[in-house]
């Protein structure tokens, strides 16, 4: 996938080799606009691959599914990358915990903050004692991990696959199986709108 234009390049993402084999690895390339010269990045040292990602103006986050083998980190994993060099991961580990296993299906910006929604199989606090597929999101300032996964007003065996931002809340949709679900963040709490959806979506 291709995450937006900034300073004059663009980021394109995905993997290199077959699910679940050895062969599986994140693919990240930096590609420039004015010549088309390609460089590639390295998001994770172990096997997975690139989901997402988007800039907040300065820095990216890009995400997906992959492990960090050189810091034992819980995957999925997160990379910030300012342009030129990638930045330090100082997020505390127990803070993404819930999503161990999981993936990171979507990332957009407000301009400071990001929003990572997609599927946790770790532990969710408040919801289960065991490790499980569960709906997923976080915001992510850069050096803070807020986990909101348990403040869903659904929680299900599910992915939320995208969300975005604009008129000054996220909208954050996805589901599993034939069970949709559609969220709102204004940055305070979240809106179910799961039902207006699907009142006007039959089969959402």
């Amino acid at each position: 996938q291709a995450a937006n234009q900034q300073n004059g390049y663009i980021l394109v993402g995905g993997q290199n080799g077959s699910w679940f084999t050895n062969s599986q690895f994140p693919r990240l390339l930096q590609i420039s606009i004015s010549n088309h010269s390609v460089r590639k990045l390295s998001p994770v040292d172990g096997e997975g691959t690139v989901w997402s990602g988007d800039s907040n103006g300065s820095d990216w986050l890009i995400s997906g599914w992959g492990t960090d083998d050189q810091s034992g980190s819980p995957n999925p994993y997160l990379y910030t990358f300012n342009g030129t060099n990638a930045l330090s991961d100082n997020v505390e580990d127990a803070a993404e915990a819930e999503w161990n296993g999981g993936d990171v299906f979507s990332i957009s910006s407000n301009g400071s903050e990001w929003l990572l929604a997609g599927m946790g199989s770790g532990i969710l606090q408040n919801v289960s004692s065991e490790s499980s597929n569960h709906l997923s999101v976080d915001i992510f300032n850069g050096t803070t991990f807020i986990d909101m996964s348990s403040r869903l007003p659904r929680q299900m065996d599910g992915i939320l696959y995208a969300n975005a931002f604009g008129n000054n809340e996220w909208l954050i949709g996805g589901g599993y199986l034939g069970n949709g679900v559609l969220f709102s963040y204004n940055g305070t709490g979240f809106s179910d709108l799961t039902e207006q959806i699907a009142s006007a979506i039959p089969g959402f």
